[in-house]
């Protein structure tokens, strides 16, 4: 940005994204090239979600083409389930019954010692950033950015401290939800539902090549159940990247014009094409239309909490402190919001640079 352009089209990470590029002007507002008949985003090649979630103070600053692939998904162990005699997720799912009472049902059943030497070895449930599902399934969030040069620490609401306190039950009262070993990787959750010794486990679904090379059992997916104060399934985006013009480029509106032409779909693209991808790995097709139905329905809900990595850093601590009992989610969440809040406010306030050294530090 201080002159020696990198590129005329960008893509960033949503971390650079925002707050950096945004609250710094470092970006074209594309509403500009709307108006002058470039861009039409009512044209179904532009993914609506992005356009609202990269829309701060009513400008547009990035974009994506396409649809809105997911994210974070819950897998689930289908041979454990018929082995165990539960119920079929894709059923509860999709009759709109799938909520937070039901996976508790599920996971307590599911949870057993198998081998009768008095140590659990086979868990209802299971996650990576599982604290973080119990929040975006409650209708709550980590950071309210609705007004972008004043972002919210809002794990303080109600809503959220319900989430909290549910997934604090599920580990400690209920019993029925893995946790990490001291010194296991961070990915063992993963490694433990590939094994066959997890029921459910929540994470993201890039994680899913790894898990068909390495499981024998069979899976598929459904979204994280409904929490009390939610409407409908959602499903927590975060780690994303977003195209944007950036607001040094000379000839913008010849950039727009560009790019407008090159995203043109082919003629002859078979617009079920992408369904290929996911029923090679997924055992059939209703995890396929649960996908389906996340992009049709736009239940992605995109998270900025990982912009602020400073805030996400002290997370490490209070969250685990709300894993391990040790604390209440109230207690937690009270001790911190002020300096989480501050912390916010600050990073507003850092110097580009400053901004862009810190959240590359969380590379």
């Amino acid at each position: 940005m201080a002159g020696d352009s990198i590129g005329e089209l960008v893509t960033l990470d949503s971390r650079w994204f925002y707050p950096t590029a945004v609250a710094n002007g470092f970006l074209c507002d594309l509403n500009e090239f709307a108006k002058q008949g470039i861009f039409d985003f009512t044209e179904p090649k532009w993914n609506q979600d992005f356009l609202k979630w990269c829309t701060f103070d009513g400008k547009i600053y990035g974009y994506a083409i396409g649809k809105t692939y997911p994210r974070s998904v819950l897998f689930w162990n289908k041979s454990l389930f018929e082995r165990e005699g539960l119920p079929d997720l894709y059923e509860l799912f999709f009759n709109g019954e799938w909520t937070w009472e039901k996976m508790l049902e599920i996971a307590k059943k599911a949870t057993k010692d198998k081998d009768g030497d008095g140590k659990i070895d086979q868990w209802g449930l299971s996650g990576i950033d599982l604290g973080a599902a119990f929040v975006f399934s409650n209708n709550a969030e980590f950071v309210d950015v609705s007004d972008p040069y004043h972002p919210k620490f809002v794990l303080d609401s109600p809503n959220a401290l319900e989430a909290l306190q549910t997934w604090q039950d599920f580990v400690q009262k209920h019993k029925m939800v893995e946790v990490n070993p001291e010194g296991a990787p961070w990915d063992y959750p993963r490694q433990s539902f590939a094994n066959g010794n997890v029921a459910m486990l929540y994470t993201q679904w890039w994680m899913v090549d790894d898990i068909k090379n390495s499981m024998k059992d069979e899976y598929g997916i459904v979204l994280f159940p409904k929490g009390p104060k939610a409407t409908d399934y959602v499903s927590q985006y975060s780690g994303f990247t977003i195209d944007v013009i950036p607001s040094t480029v000379k000839n913008p509106e010849q950039v727009a014009i560009f790019q407008n032409e090159m995203t043109e779909p082919y003629p002859d693209e078979d617009p079920e094409e992408w369904k290929d991808y996911y029923i090679e790995r997924l055992y059939d097709t209703k995890s396929v239309e649960v996908i389906e139905m996340l992009i049709n329905k736009g239940l992605s809900k995109v998270d900025w909490f990982a912009s602020f990595d400073d805030v996400l850093q002290m997370s490490y601590t209070f969250m685990a402190e709300i894993q391990n009992g040790s604390k209440t989610p109230q207690v937690a969440i009270s001790e911190v919001a002020q300096q989480a809040q501050t912390l916010l406010d600050n990073a507003l306030k850092k110097k580009p640079e400053e901004l862009i050294k810190t959240e590359g530090s969380a590379e």
